[in-house]
């Protein structure tokens, strides 16, 4: 009797390192985006005025190896989110950062789990 195997396979040849890496990428970004709709879905319940130049500044981009999403440090930006000088006035901010965090930080399992499903077919 005789065994005769055969491996090859993105497992084995070195395309599932890259698979796995471009799906890791493309969960964070996933994520990054899924954090500015929800800033910017918050703003859009809680400003009441709104130009649009704050909204316009809300943008998602990669620092340091890391998907961030910020305001472009718009001036008042720190006073909208936490009513910053809040004992000056009635003002005790939206929090749109923090509940945004929050909600993703709750969600991003159901993201990754999303878009690695894209990638599954690959690695067999």
């Amino acid at each position: 009797m005789g065994v005769h195997m055969h491996s090859d396979g993105p497992m084995l040849d070195g395309r599932g390192v890259r698979i796995l890496g471009q799906a890791s990428r493309d969960i964070e970004r996933e994520i990054a985006i899924f954090a500015e709709d929800q800033v910017q879905m918050r703003l859009a319940r809680v400003l009441k005025n709104p130009t649009g130049y704050y909204q316009s500044q809300i943008r998602r981009h990669q620092a340091g190896g890391y998907w961030q999403v910020d305001d472009s440090q718009v001036a008042y930006g720190p006073w909208l989110e936490s009513g910053k000088n809040r004992h000056r006035t009635r003002f005790k901010g939206y929090f749109m950062f923090r509940r945004a965090a929050q909600i993703t930080n709750r969600r991003a399992s159901a993201i990754a789990d999303r878009v690695l499903r894209r990638y599954i077919g690959r690695l067999g």
